[in-house]
């Protein structure tokens, strides 16, 4: 097939006789023989290969030691502290009412035409607290679940910034817990315990779980005006 290729080629060297144009003819085998090296199929190209720059360093945190030592978590524990007291006041108040409604309602003979109502009111009064009850439990449900969504982010944002300004490529969350008295806790307890571990050894210098927890309080310092932020520990 190459060779059909390169006959058109090759005839055009007899319109330039050599003894003429010496340099035509061999302009012409140039050409010929540049075919065959752009026919010819390249090499293929070496797979690609992940070469690592140096060794990856791994570092573990206590996401639960985190959350229940910093700063902002025990704030927030106090407000809603402040926010369970209302609440009980408030319902306090409701069930008193109620049951100065049901003492009324021993104080009225059945057949007088008051004791139907004041048991309507009772009723109404019974309705109002279950329904509050309800709604309470739901709302603050919904705030807890989205106060410790939010810390959590803050945790994780918190070990990236960590691990970035430590050189640490991996960090692998430790959730460990001291089991302090066995006789307190059930075997299943203690068997679902033990094989939650993901860490079953480290060098106390790979954790950087006080590192974050520095960080997330300097920061929460910072947000409400207190000074500036400590130093990272080393």
């Amino acid at each position: 097939m190459r060779h059909r290729r390169l006959m058109p080629l090759l005839k055009l060297a007899e319109f330039f006789p050599r003894r003429q144009a010496p340099w035509a003819f061999t302009a012409i085998a140039l050409i010929a023989v540049g075919a065959f090296v752009v026919r010819a199929d390249p090499p293929p190209a070496p797979p690609a290969v992940f070469a690592p720059t140096g060794p990856t360093r791994v570092a573990i945190a206590n996401p639960s030691r985190i959350f229940n030592e910093m700063q902002e978590t025990k704030s927030l524990r106090e407000k809603l502290e402040v926010r369970r007291k209302e609440l009980l006041g408030k319902e306090e108040q409701m069930r008193a009412a109620i049951k100065a409604k049901m003492d009324e309602l021993q104080q009225i003979n059945p057949k007088h035409p008051r004791y139907q109502e004041v048991q309507d009111e009772l009723d109404n009064l019974n309705g109002q607290l279950q329904a509050w009850g309800i709604a309470t439990k739901a709302s603050v449900e919904r705030q807890q679940k989205k106060m410790v969504k939010d810390l959590y982010d803050k945790i994780e944002s918190a070990v990236a910034e960590v691990a970035k300004a430590n050189g640490v490529d991996l960090v692998i969350a430790d959730g460990r817990q001291d089991i302090a008295n066995l006789d307190q806790v059930p075997a299943e307890e203690l068997r679902r315990l033990l094989n939650s571990r993901n860490v079953l050894f480290s060098n106390s210098q790979v954790d950087i779980t006080e590192k974050v927890i520095a960080l997330l309080d300097a920061k929460g310092a910072t947000k409400v005006g207190v000074g500036q932020p400590p130093p990272l520990p080393k």
